[in-house]
């Protein structure tokens, strides 16, 4: 009996992580990030806009807040960027997002002043691309 509960408890297992994707390397989180930041930079913002998961709606606000870093700061990312990630944390499967999750975190340099950031990303009914972002500018 225990041996038939064994096996009936690995073959539940393998279906499960066959059934949640193979998740999202740090490679594609880092390829999708960089794309999306040389985008902004050329101020391709309907390109980088289509990096977001189809389940994301942000509709124009890219612009926006690349003029408001602007205004606020100085810090114009035509001018030059560079990112430096420090951390990353990773979900094969995170019930809050229905699907993979995996965050980005780092220093964005932006016309050579620093600012923290985090990005993080999605892939859930076979689809991926940036879930949110956030540069904190204070």
């Amino acid at each position: 009996m225990k041996k038939i509960l064994a096996l009936l408890l690995a073959i539940t297992s393998l279906f499960l992580f066959a059934a949640c994707g193979s998740g999202i390397s740090g490679k594609e989180a880092k390829a999708c990030a960089d794309e999306f930041f040389n985008y902004i930079s050329e101020e391709k913002y309907t390109e980088a806009q289509a990096l977001f998961h189809p389940d994301i709606v942000i509709d124009g606000h890219l612009e926006n807040l690349f003029l408001h870093i602007k205004d606020s700061t100085g810090a114009d990312i035509k001018n030059g960027f560079s990112v430096k990630y420090t951390g990353f944390q990773s979900s094969l499967y995170d019930t809050e997002y229905g699907g993979s999750h995996y965050a980005l975190d780092g220093i964005i340099e932006i016309d050579g002043q620093p600012f923290e950031l985090e990005i993080e990303f999605i892939k859930r009914n076979e689809a991926f691309g940036i879930y949110n972002f956030d540069i904190d500018i204070d």
